[in-house]
């Protein structure tokens, strides 16, 4: 009776340590499924007798497990190795504290003591990992996760071979509690070394992005010019167009104006009209990475026969929402906005800036052929009119805008367009408005 019940408890470590953690949204079904199948392989695996070398079987199928039913993602196979070090870290810390205080408790009372242990680091790190998330949005860069997957792996190794020594005692006693210190010092080492490495991949990742920045306004600066040039050209050509339409009028030869006008007069007009001429309108635009960002995604678009128009009335301040995000963000309504544009025969894009005293409001509209999905299922997790998959981006966009609590995002229908508003409230005029146990876990 011990033994399943043994079982059963540590085989709920991982799979609940692992749920605890998890960042992102998932249903309780795959929740419970979840559950249910990690520990089920980890009764399997490990029925007849614990030994780190199952390990080698237990982890990959775990992983397996993890990465199905948390939205397959790259980072959910970081959940099995953290939560085994958790529960590893949680008896650890549990049975040298009630030794520490000279306290005598049963091995079912034990075990619940870990498990209520676990359970509280899994929260905290829960915790951090959003913190991270809402601050730097480095969770789900693969150079990060890579990083963490051979960190996390090392130290599993450790904290595996150092259990076998344990287990199968061959270790002299009064070695035994620098054996038990090693599980914090690699825990530490571990953390450290995370530190140091996200630190760097931050450096290098945020040097990308300036040369990216820098890129962007070379090109919208070289767009700006040659537009400037066509402009000096019209000049030149204006005074002669007059002295023309002058001399059909003075001749009374309304044929001849007529046909001036729509072969000449017509078609200079629809250029001046045209999307490249809107993108003067994105000087107002006071951060210059913003506008990098912007210009480069508009002359991409209008490359690819997008019919772009671009109001910016007013000079447009600092916005009160992180450079990053808000980029990330508006990058994903444009590109959407695009590829929607493209399936129709208008093929338009509009983005409009207002500014206030009380807030910017920014607003992306794309024509788009209605494929009966409501906003409500457009804005769903996964869920695309592009095919299987592609809905990544607006769930993106969405956990990003859900940490500002100063954003309010407006999605609408209008006949044929499709409009995506972000209303970005001054953040200053808002805060004056508002006032030991056996097995694999030794």
């Amino acid at each position: 009776m011990y033994k399943v019940f043994e079982l059963l408890l540590t085989g709920l470590w991982i799979p609940v340590s692992a749920n605890i953690i998890w960042p992102g949204k998932i249903s309780m079904k795959n929740r419970i499924i979840n559950i249910l199948l990690m520990q089920l392989s980890y009764c399997i695996i490990l029925y007849n007798s614990y030994s780190e070398t199952k390990a080698i079987y237990l982890f990959p199928v775990l992983g397996i497990i993890a990465y199905l039913f948390f939205g397959k993602k790259l980072h959910a196979l970081l959940l099995v190795p953290t939560g085994y070090i958790i529960g590893v870290f949680a008896n650890c810390l549990t049975n040298n504290g009630l030794r520490l205080l000279s306290i005598s408790t049963g091995t079912y009372l034990s075990f619940c003591l870990v498990s209520i242990v676990l359970v509280l680091v899994s929260f905290g790190i829960r915790g951090l990992i959003l913190l991270l998330r809402d601050k730097a949005n480095i969770i789900e860069s693969p150079k990060i996760v890579i990083t963490a997957v051979i960190i996390l792996a090392t130290s599993c190794a450790a904290y595996l071979y150092i259990g076998f020594q344990i287990r199968y005692e061959l270790i002299d006693d009064k070695y035994y509690y620098w054996y038990v210190g090693s599980y914090y010092v690699i825990a530490i080492l571990s953390v450290i070394v995370f530190i140091a490495a996200l630190k760097q991949i931050q450096k290098r990742e945020r040097e990308l992005r300036e040369e990216e920045n820098k890129r962007n306004l070379i090109e919208y600066t070289s767009q700006i010019e040659a537009m400037y040039k066509e402009l000096r050209s019209f000049k030149h050509d204006y005074t002669n167009m007059l002295l023309t339409l002058s001399g059909y009028i003075d001749s009374n030869d309304m044929d001849g104006l007529r046909a001036f006008y729509q072969e000449t007069i017509l078609p200079t007009g629809e250029k001046i009209n045209s999307g490249n001429y809107h993108l003067h309108k994105l000087s107002r635009i006071k951060d210059t990475a913003l506008k990098g960002m912007l210009s480069a995604k508009f002359i991409s678009s209008m490359s690819r026969g997008i019919n772009l128009y671009i109001d910016i009335m007013d000079e447009v301040p600092d916005i009160s929402m992180k450079l990053l995000d808000l980029t990330r963000v508006l990058g994903i309504y444009i590109d959407n906005a695009v590829e929607a544009a493209l399936e129709t025969s208008s093929k338009e894009v509009k983005f409009n800036i207002v500014v206030d005293s009380n807030a910017v409001v920014i607003v992306v509209a794309n024509s788009y052929i209605p494929k009966g999905l409501s906003i409500d299922e457009i804005e769903k997790p996964s869920v695309s009119t592009k095919g299987e998959g592609r809905g990544i981006g607006l769930e993106n966009a969405g956990k990003i805008l859900n940490s500002y609590p100063n954003v309010y995002k407006y999605t609408e229908m209008k006949r044929d367009f499709f409009v995506q508003t972000l209303m970005i409230e001054n953040e200053s005029i808002r805060k004056r408005s508002k006032n030991s146990i056996s097995g694999l876990f030794s």
